[in-house]
């Protein structure tokens, strides 16, 4: 009787075989945890790019606000509509350091000034400050956090602190002091000895991710410092796996008149 011939895959043919699809699975593997780390540098990136660019547009928004004053108080001389108070003298209206400054403006009934802390008691207008009164702010940079506070009439507490931003390692600010009457910056510095003499405001911050695990280990890592005016390279340890951004700006003292 003929019996048919039975037929089948040898072993080196299996061992070819699952060689290969353990070769292209690898491959997708490695695709999928490329795709997946790409995604999460630019989310990450994304991120930071948010939150530097709203703690650089509240700072900005803050400093323009700084020595405003309203229609009922437009006429008066600087020292009659800001005097002595909030740790400033009289007609003063910006004070700080290279980590920290404080502002005061008045309210207008208008509605475009605003606060960037979380000083709701009192404020039926919040975050508009409609009221014919002082305001004063701090915004200031600790514990790798860009924070704003309301500012008492002795320049000493802050209250209401809001946090604009977290994540930051590097923060400061200096000062553009006018030397020849032109009411230009001629040069910046972190402690002024005239603070009427200020027209302008640096401000850089350096944002680190907060995963970090983003980039791969490598030598050579570097960002942009706050050192001004050159911002010299920040070397990174080799292992660390997060992500910098610099944000630097240059603001003006829009409501300087003398």
């Amino acid at each position: 009787m003929f019996k048919p011939r039975q037929s089948g895959f040898t072993l080196v043919e299996l061992m070819v075989g699952l060689t290969l699809a353990l070769l292209l699975t690898l491959g997708i593997a490695n695709i999928y945890l490329q795709t997946r780390q790409t995604f999460r540098s630019q989310t990450a990136l994304a991120r930071m790019t948010e939150d530097g660019k709203y703690a650089l547009a509240t700072l900005q928004r803050m400093i323009y606000q700084a020595g405003f004053q309203n229609t009922a108080n437009m006429t008066a001389a600087a020292a009659t509509a800001f005097p002595a108070g909030y740790g400033m003298t009289a007609g003063a209206f910006i004070k700080g350091t290279s980590t920290s400054v404080d502002l005061r403006f008045l309210g207008d009934t208008e509605g475009n000034m605003v606060t960037c802390a979380q000083d709701t008691s009192g404020n039926a207008d919040y975050p508009t400050l409609k009221l014919n009164q002082q305001y004063a702010y701090r915004l200031s940079f600790q514990n790798n956090q860009l924070s704003c506070g309301t500012l008492n009439t002795a320049g000493t507490t802050v209250t209401d602190s809001q946090v604009l931003a977290d994540n930051i390692i590097d923060f400061k600010l200096t000062y553009g002091v006018d030397s020849d009457g032109d009411r230009l910056a001629d040069s910046y510095t972190d402690s002024p000895t005239n603070w009427a003499n200020v027209y302008a405001v640096r401000a850089c911050m350096v944002v680190r991710s907060s995963d970090d695990k983003i980039t791969v280990s490598s030598s050579g890592k570097t960002y942009l410092n706050c050192d001004f005016p050159n911002h010299a390279q920040q070397s990174v340890d080799d292992s660390d796996g997060h992500l910098y951004r610099t944000f630097s700006t240059t603001l003006y003292l829009r409501n300087k008149t003398n």
